[in-house]
């Protein structure tokens, strides 16, 4: 609220959202994503790692989980990583956040095509359960349309809440492939 007791314009609450706020102390949107970005690098930098150290007869087997983890790493910190540097540039969070929610959901459903043809249509046998694939598909089929939809501003919510969802859904695909090679390498 503004101090004369009306209500902040939209861009003005998101770019406050977006900066945080220094009086109560919380996890504004900025620290978030920078967290979200800290942890993308981190599940990169095992992938690196994970290569590094592996055999290479070893490293075969789990080349296609390493290549996925990275994407999905490097897209995370991507997309954690671009409202700050619109911001920095001067683009306004009620401009840009509409924006990216738009290139992620264009992302997601790249990827969606991209694992619905693994999985499905691909002569290539696939070392995962279909219970495994549709729970992976389920999960960035959810996002496509809120993160769409949060782009067109059909969505009641916070454009930068909305986002957040989507960027933080990136990172949960990310860990999904981070414990899959954790889970086979043991």
């Amino acid at each position: 609220m503004a101090a004369c007791g009306r209500k902040q314009p939209f861009a003005e609450r998101e770019s406050v959202a977006l900066r945080g706020n220094e009086e109560d102390g919380s996890m504004d949107g900025s620290e978030y994503l920078n967290t979200i970005a800290e942890v993308s690098v981190a599940f990169v930098g095992f992938a690196a790692i994970a290569v590094a150290i592996r055999r290479s007869d070893k490293i075969v087997d789990f080349r296609g989980l390493i290549a996925a983890l990275v994407e999905r790493g490097l897209a995370a910190l991507g997309f954690a990583l671009l409202p700050t540097l619109f911001y920095h540039f001067g683009v306004p969070p009620a401009t840009s956040l509409p924006v990216l929610s738009g290139l992620l959901s264009a992302y997601l459903l790249i990827l969606f095509v991209r694992l619905y043809h693994r999985f499905f249509r691909s002569q290539i046998t696939v070392d995962m359960s279909t219970r495994g694939a549709v729970a992976r598909l389920t999960l960035i089929g959810v996002m496509i349309p809120i993160q769409a939809l949060a782009a067109i501003g059909l969505l009641p919510f916070s454009p930068l809440g909305l986002y957040l969802l989507g960027v933080t859904w990136l990172l949960i695909l990310a860990g999904g492939v981070f414990s899959t090679i954790l889970r086979r390498a043991v």
